[in-house]
């Protein structure tokens, strides 16, 4: 499907539009429910972007953001607007990706590196303006984001002594996010992407839209090489100087998401292969994302099948690390 098939390009527009402006809205005005929503803003930007084309796609993710502004401007509604400019922003960025036909590895890589990019440059520019390090930005940001949060719980009844621990451990816990902001808002956008790409593509099938052939991604495998990258990180966090000590945890954590694609790959590669009911497949997924003891266990064996190859799909090594089966 293409824009010479849309009989009224003007109507799809304003509908798309306001379909996402519902959708910005949503994510201020329901602060638990539209996180959860806002992870999959990027897929309505995508789809229309598909449908519509490049400049009429882009005309949408403008429209939304301006009517969102618009609507809480008339309604003195909170908006979040770093947020929503983000979400745009990345679904923008996801649809030239698909567009270009990448591998699902720079299909991920581009868009989080792309939006990392941008983000960096607006702390920059804040930092500038306030006359002040960027470091001093992100903390600030943190602060007020656990301030709201502690509002949040009080509203819920939470007993306060519950939240003044929160509050006694509040400096350390900011102090450490604010260290590892880089890594962790490359993670965080990362998954996100994934989300998107895995979400969007039965999606852009019934539209009848072109989406990348990324191959069967539960044979996937990060390169080899790359465990040297985590082993130097690992080292490096044991050298006396701090600059260094902050680089390499950062990019710990990094090669650790990487692991941990890799282990998730493995987790579905299983599930196929013992044709495991989707509504434990579900539960399975749900459990990975808030146990943290399955999260780690999934990370650690996306690391060891480096060695072990659980799924058996390289046999003597003979087929090149990194690359998917069947394309991508």
């Amino acid at each position: 499907m293409s824009s010479t098939d849309i009989k009224n390009p003007v109507k799809e527009i304003i509908l798309g539009g306001g379909v996402i402006a519902l959708l910005f809205l949503g994510t201020s005005i329901f602060p638990f429910v539209g996180a959860f929503f806002s992870l999959f803003i990027p897929i309505p930007i995508m789809v229309y972007y598909g449908r519509l084309g490049r400049i009429q796609g882009r005309m949408v993710a403008i429209l939304a953001v301006l009517m969102a502004y618009f609507v809480a401007a008339v309604l003195r509604y909170p908006l979040n607007s770093i947020v929503i400019i983000q979400f745009a922003l990345l679904g923008a960025i996801m649809a030239e990706v698909i567009a270009r036909d990448f591998s699902v590895e720079k299909s991920i890589i581009v868009p989080s590196f792309s939006l990392f990019a941008v983000t960096l440059v607006l702390i920059l520019l804040q930092a500038i303006a306030n006359h002040s390090a960027p470091s001093a930005v992100i903390y600030k940001y943190f602060n007020e984001t656990l301030n709201d949060t502690l509002s949040i719980y009080q509203g819920l009844g939470i007993p306060d002594e519950q939240v003044k621990k929160i509050e006694e451990s509040a400096g350390v816990v900011i102090a450490v996010f604010t260290r590892i902001a880089p890594a962790l808002f490359l993670c965080i956008t990362a998954l996100i992407v994934w989300i998107n790409l895995i979400a969007s593509k039965k999606i852009f099938q019934r539209w009848g839209l072109i989406f990348p052939n990324f191959g069967d991604l539960t044979r996937w495998r990060s390169p080899e090489h790359l465990v040297w990258l985590l082993i130097g990180c690992g080292g490096a966090m044991l050298i006396p100087v701090e600059a260094l000590r902050t680089v390499s945890i950062n990019g710990l954590l990094i090669m650790l998401l990487v692991y941990f694609f890799q282990g998730i790959a493995i987790v579905a590669y299983f599930f196929k292969a013992y044709s495991v009911p989707s509504v434990i497949r579900i539960i399975g997924y749900v459990l990975i994302s808030i146990q943290q003891l399955m999260l780690v266990l999934v990370v650690v064996v996306g690391l060891f099948d480096l060695w072990f190859d659980f799924r058996k799909i390289t046999p003597g090594r003979s087929k090149k690390a990194g690359s998917l089966e069947n394309g991508g």
